[in-house]
């Protein structure tokens, strides 16, 4: 999944990483910086605001430091809304977390990294940001939405239905 490369940081072991605008970071796989501040390491200021491919995207992985920062009320058949159902997905840099509590719903998100899973109670599914997706009633069930973003904050509507 293409994502955009934010800035150039340092990591622990002191070689340089792209900090992309999903949360994750992506290895440069270069010598360490050494005495050299990230900003200054040659070529890769101007890579700032250039689109990458993001392999953890594509396997649905949270970023580390990923925090909620709203939660959906608990929906059951009877509640959730409409737009749940059909296509829809959150905002860039918005993750989400399907939490089943009761029951079975299927979790289908659209290309580019096509997912379809039927999600029990206990199951957890990954929303990616600006994925497109939905979710698929099996039964009666009951289940909400947790966002989460890197770096704190968030949009106050951290979906957009389409």
């Amino acid at each position: 999944m293409l994502r955009v490369i934010q800035c150039f940081s340092e990591s622990e072991d002191g070689l340089l990483v792209e900090l992309l605008d999903c949360g994750h970071q992506g290895p440069m796989h270069h010598e360490p910086l050494g005495d050299r501040q990230a900003s200054d390491a040659p070529g890769h200021a101007d890579r700032t605001g250039e689109q990458v491919d993001c392999r953890k995207c594509d396997r649905m992985e949270l970023p580390e430091g990923a925090e909620a920062y709203k939660t959906t009320a608990w929906w059951t058949h009877e509640t959730v809304p409409k737009g749940v159902l059909g296509n829809h997905r959150t905002r860039p840099g918005t993750w989400g977390r399907v939490e089943v509590a009761e029951g079975r719903i299927r979790y289908v998100a659209g290309l580019p990294a096509p997912a379809d899973a039927v999600l029990e109670a206990g199951d957890i599914g990954i929303v990616v940001p600006e994925h497109t997706h939905h979710v698929e009633l099996m039964g009666p069930s009951r289940f909400r939405v947790v966002f989460l973003k890197v770096g704190g904050g968030g949009s106050s509507d951290p979906v957009h239905f389409e």
